[in-house]
């Protein structure tokens, strides 16, 4: 059986949550009619809504949105398509009444003496009402959303179908302290996030706590291997900066021995000089333990700063 997407975990937890209040449940279907449903124009002044989506599960969500907020029942088929590799669309589909009753019951449409007008896509009062806004943005995401891995990235995004839907995307994240923005992709407006913290505040605000929790746990293992990498790179760092320095001391106390020998080595420095060359993977702070009395680290770098010294004047010298 495939893994589950980090997506497809919080899309699965959104999906089954309770439907809310009767305001909430018209702003997600009015979010979710945006992103995912289309409105066809007949002759004679009809017109015909429909969703469509690949989730099954979404599919049954709205489903139950429709019949219990507006007492409507969609028809429902579904589509094959070939060039995706078979893959198979949902259609959930209104009648004409029907079609007219929901475009109105979503502050879309008015009729005035037999007339049909559209509106704006939805009342500004769903920018301040917080129950609201969770529903709306709920229904944006699972209608046209996409989070990436956060094992890989950070992403969010929401696929706008105009640049006016779009804006009001950000301005509903900001008023929730989110700093979305937009950008625009061949064509298409595409709100996005990219700080972790962020995509994790909007997971939340939506209701996927279960994404957001192995989104938590994901934070926490990638900080931890950061940090060993960091010590470990570190480590090497300075195991290689050591050697690097032993081999360094070791060549100077060669070439002084072959210039001088050992017996004219003043004895403090013959006695640090016998032991890098028996311990050349030895610290500082090792070789001044070895000594007696023991020598602190300071001590024995200033012992063989002076080896090297000795040696540069003997190489100067005719």
């Amino acid at each position: 059986m495939a893994k589950q997407s980090f997506a497809g975990i919080a899309r699965e937890q959104m999906v089954r949550l309770p439907q809310g209040k009767a305001c909430c449940m018209n702003y997600e279907l009015g979010a979710l009619f945006k992103t995912a449903g289309s409105l066809t124009f007949r002759g004679g002044g009809k017109v015909q809504c429909a969703y469509r989506t690949e989730s099954v599960a979404l599919a049954r969500r709205i489903m139950l949105l429709l019949k219990n907020r507006l007492q409507m029942i969609p028809s429902v088929y579904f589509v094959n398509h070939p060039r995706l590799g078979g893959q198979k669309s949902c259609v959930l589909q209104l009648n004409e009444e029907d079609s007219r009753r929901f475009l109105m019951a979503l502050h879309m449409m008015e009729e005035s003496e037999g007339e049909l007008r559209f509106k704006r896509m939805l009342p500004r009062r769903a920018l301040t009402r917080i129950c609201c806004r969770r529903a709306f943005l709920r229904g944006a995401f699972l209608g046209s959303g996409y989070v990436s891995n956060p094992d890989k990235s950070y992403h969010l995004e929401i696929i706008a179908p105009d640049e006016a839907f779009a804006k009001m995307l950000v301005n509903l994240m900001q008023k929730s302290g989110l700093n979305a923005k937009i950008v625009d992709r061949k064509g298409s407006f595409v709100v996005y996030l990219k700080e972790s913290q962020a995509i994790a505040d909007f997971l939340t605000l939506i209701g996927a706590h279960d994404a957001v929790m192995r989104m938590e746990d994901i934070r926490i293992t990638k900080s931890v291997r950061n940090n060993v990498n960091r010590v470990t790179n570190c480590d090497s760092a300075n195991l290689e900066k050591q050697l690097n320095a032993s081999e360094r001391q070791t060549a100077n106390i060669a070439a002084l021995v072959t210039r001088i020998g050992f017996d004219r080595l003043p004895e403090k420095l013959k006695e640090v000089a016998v032991l890098r060359l028996r311990e050349p993977e030895a610290s500082l702070k090792q070789l001044g333990e070895m000594l007696n009395p023991p020598l602190g680290k300071s001590g024995v770098s200033h012992r063989l700063r002076q080896i090297e010294e000795l040696l540069n004047k003997k190489e100067e010298s005719p």
